[in-house]
């Protein structure tokens, strides 16, 4: 009995088997457990993105309202009466309010939409401006929802009490007018001052059109040698012409851009820079399908950097940008911005919005200088904060320049065509055979050695801070604030 007790206790036969149910038991949790987490990271991706994607409804939403705004407001800019003017802008523009915006492909087998309204926060009577708060939901279904907002204020200027300078106007400066060495002004001048040498003229230089003085000035104002045939019409102005120092706007906070590998795991960004400085990274396209942060934006040996906005306006806020030898090119129906904080460089060839679109780009830029001496081509708005600006060496700007800086020195064969420098504080300087295709407001102007302003297009561009001076065409402006999202309660 013993014998067969201790014999039946060694037999190990069927213990295998017990050892491969408890593997397979055991991986077979380990596979549950693992396939549970892959469901769930699943579904964690995907509501992720369609948070994400509800936020781009909701900013959408805002653009559209925007672009109505902005339509409404164009069609009241002959209203002579400031309360027929705001009383006719807010009948239109609370008409957005409890809209729905629908233009959005199926999403997440939902059809997508945005509800705007509108809400009047100051509605002052005796104030020549009206602000407005914007605030669009965007919804993937019912429950799924973001909401972002805008402020918008409208300006009333009275034109009864505007200075109107004529079409024809070439050069204005609040100060000095002096041309020698063959330098040349196609088109009308002015100044505000009226007592002697307030516009000198001497080696050859000349001014086509007619000449514009301050209020008690004459040809005594105009400083010509003995020699010369002064046969332009002087006429004084009736008052002073402000030129108004147009507001820099704060620039708006973005999540900083997601790391993001091409061809063979390279990284193309990388802790907030990108950089197109490799042959692989060369024609690299960003998708820019919401507003973003960059430490910096590098390109060099000749390579192109595309940017596709869509069919929406984005905005992209970058530390520096140091395009040393390369190219920037949008794509899309959209507009871009880009909020530069500390460096601007342009070297060699290089260039950026190269469609000839000028509208479609506007740059801020904060930091102190900028210096275009070489064959560098821009193409869209620069409004640079309290920047000195050189231009040289057949580089050339297409579109508006904006300063606030003290000097503006334009020289070596640089070829502009600008409907608009406007630089109030600054004195600007033409020489070498610089030629500008467009219209000049400076503090002081000075142009030497065949150095041509021949008149175009003066125009003045919508931008943040209100009118650049008093004397526009239009009794009409606005202004937008930042996108701001208001949190889900």
């Amino acid at each position: 009995m013993r014998f067969r007790l201790k014999k039946m206790l060694r037999n190990e036969n069927g213990a295998a088997l017990v050892i491969v149910l408890l593997i397979a038991t055991i991986a077979m949790i380990i596979g549950l457990s693992s396939a549970q987490m892959a469901l769930s990271n699943t579904k964690f991706n995907a509501k992720e993105r369609q948070y994400q994607a509800v936020y781009y409804i909701a900013e959408s939403g805002l653009t559209y309202a925007k672009n109505e705004i902005q339509h409404i407001v164009s069609r009241y800019q002959d209203v002579k009466d400031k309360t027929t003017y705001f009383q006719s802008i807010e009948s239109e523009v609370m008409t957005l309010n409890g809209k729905d915006y629908k233009d959005f492909e199926p999403s997440f087998g939902e059809k997508p939409k945005a509800k705007i309204d509108m809400v009047l926060v100051d509605e002052n009577d005796d104030d020549n401006m009206r602000e407005y708060k914007v605030i669009s939901t965007g919804y993937i279904g019912e429950h799924t929802y973001r909401k972002v907002e805008q402020t918008v204020r409208i300006f009333w200027n009275d034109q009864s009490k505007q200075i109107h300078l004529p079409q024809s106007m070439t050069v204005f400066a609040n100060g000095t007018i002096d041309l020698s060495g063959g330098a040349s002004i196609k088109g009308d001048a002015g100044t505000n001052l009226s007592g002697s040498k307030s516009i000198i003229l001497d080696g050859g230089a000349s001014i086509s059109g007619d000449i514009y003085v301050g209020e008690n000035g004459g040809s005594s104002s105009i400083d010509v040698p003995d020699w010369y045939n002064l046969t332009n019409k002087i006429i004084p102005l009736q008052e002073t012409v402000i030129l108004n120092r147009p507001e820099f706007p704060s620039y708006p906070t973005y999540d900083l851009a997601e790391d993001t590998k091409i061809q063979d795991g390279n990284y193309v960004i990388k802790n907030g820079n990108l950089s197109i400085e490799q042959y692989w990274a060369d024609n690299y396209t960003l998708q820019l399908d919401r507003d973003m942060a960059f430490n910096s934006i590098s390109l060099s040996s000749n390579y192109t950097l595309y940017i596709d906005v869509g069919n929406s306006d984005r905005s992209i806020v970058v530390n520096d940008l140091d395009i040393k030898n390369g190219h920037i090119v949008l794509k899309g129906t959209g507009k871009l911005t880009i909020y530069i904080r500390d460096e601007f460089n342009m070297g060699a060839g290089s260039t950026i919005n190269d469609s000839k679109s000028v509208d479609k780009l506007q740059v801020y830029y904060k930091g102190a200088s900028l210096k275009l001496d070489g064959a560098q081509k821009i193409f869209g708005t620069l409004f640079a904060e309290n920047t000195d600006i050189i231009m040289s060496g057949g580089s050339g700007f297409i579109g508006t320049i904006i300063t606030l800086g003290d000097n503006f020195k334009i020289s070596g064969g640089n070829s502009t065509i600008s409907q608009l420098i406007y630089a109030p504080y600054a004195d600007v300087e033409m020489s070498g055979g610089g030629t500008i295709i467009g219209t000049i407001f400076c503090k002081t102007f000075k142009a030497t050695g065949g150095a041509t302003v021949i008149h175009g297009k003066n125009e003045f561009p919508n931008l943040p801070g209100g009118d650049l001076q008093e004397n526009n065409d239009s009794g009409t402006d606005w202004e937008f604030s930042p996108i701001k999202e208001i949190k889900n309660q």
